[in-house]
């Protein structure tokens, strides 16, 4: 849960922009020593990836410095919206291998595009601030050995990859032709940057909210409106949006009685669910499904009690001294 994308936390859909962020969680990591998201339990650290922003790493007070164009990259990676992050696992190679050359990554373009006030007037907002990011790398040369190795090892990480040559096998190699040129700057590609950009200025949806579902005694089974099992407690389910129904869960726990606890937008955070010993309306059968259930008119081991049955059946040759002995004697008696 430390490396979950905000979308992967709260159950939607996940592609290769999952990755990004996963791998812009070890960059944090790598370049500040500590993870950019941490939590004493699983729903915090959910929330966090969820609705909470990175801290950027230069605002940490680390003792080493950190580049612009580096923080750049790595909260572009964790941005919250996937549409916001890297499409590919090519296209971040390419800032990367730009910021190792002391060319201004597109991610800090972007950024600069975003915190420009005037948008009516793009030569004076895109032209003229991109040359000082390099400026700024190269001020400082004692320090940046201590990010060149973190930039080359995610870089040697992404190519040893099989899915990630897959990725780049072409793009990668226009790209490097592209950027082979200092003077790239200068012919201004922010442009097409700068129309690409627009789609993130878009509200962020931040996604469902949890709630924490927990029994005492724990490991209850919990089943949805919809009479499938969602899992076992303790467990994270999504909160329904503001002004929708409540969604029932029913608790159920062998000997214990079902519980049914609705979880609506108003919902607490952790709902605990004390259950009471008692018959359940579902109980499970202690050896695998049964339909007949087993009798109680018999003995412990569950079959009817047989009585034996006295054999009153006469015996030809029996002697005077058993039953049929008698029998025979007295029946030649009363003949004579």
């Amino acid at each position: 849960p430390l490396y979950m994308s905000p979308e992967q936390c709260a159950g939607y859909e996940v592609d290769a922009r999952t990755d990004v962020y996963a791998l812009g969680v070890m960059l944090y990591e790598m370049a500040c020593a500590r993870l950019p998201f941490d939590a004493d339990n699983l729903m915090g650290l959910l929330t966090k990836h969820v609705y909470e922003q990175p801290i950027p790493p230069r605002d940490l007070g680390l003792s080493v410095e950190i580049p612009a164009g580096l923080e750049a990259i790595i909260l572009r990676c964790l941005a919250k919206q996937p549409t916001s992050r890297y499409s590919t696992m090519a296209a971040l190679r390419e800032d990367l291998e730009a910021l190792e050359r002391g060319v201004t990554p597109r991610a800090v373009i972007a950024e600069l595009d975003r915190s420009t006030p005037p948008r009516g007037r793009p030569p004076l907002a895109v032209a003229l601030p991109p040359p000082a990011a390099p400026r700024s790398l190269e001020a400082s040369p004692s320090r940046r050995p201590l990010w060149r190795f973190a930039l080359l090892a995610v870089v040697v990480a992404i190519a040893a990859g099989g899915t990630f040559l897959a990725l780049r096998s072409t793009p990668v190699a226009l790209s490097m032709d592209k950027g082979s040129f200092p003077k790239s700057i200068a012919v201004e590609d922010p442009p097409p940057v700068e129309v690409e950009d627009p789609p993130p200025v878009e509200v962020e949806d931040p996604g469902p909210s949890l709630v924490m579902l927990e029994s005492d005694p724990p490991g209850a089974e919990v089943y949805g409106p919809d009479g499938a099992v969602v899992g076992n407690t303790p467990i994270a389910v999504p909160r329904p949006a503001e002004g929708d129904a409540p969604i029932p869960y029913e608790i159920r726990l062998t000997r214990y009685r079902d519980r049914t606890v609705p979880v609506g937008p108003s919902t607490a955070d952790t709902l605990r669910i004390t259950l009471a010993r008692g018959p359940s309306s579902h109980p499970t059968p202690p050896h695998g499904d049964t339909n007949t259930p087993p009798s109680t008119d018999g003995d412990a081991t569950g079959f009817d009690t047989i009585e034996p049955i006295q054999n009153d059946l006469i015996d030809p040759f029996g002697d005077e001294d058993t039953p049929a002995g008698r029998r025979r004697r007295s029946g030649q008696q009363t003949e004579r």
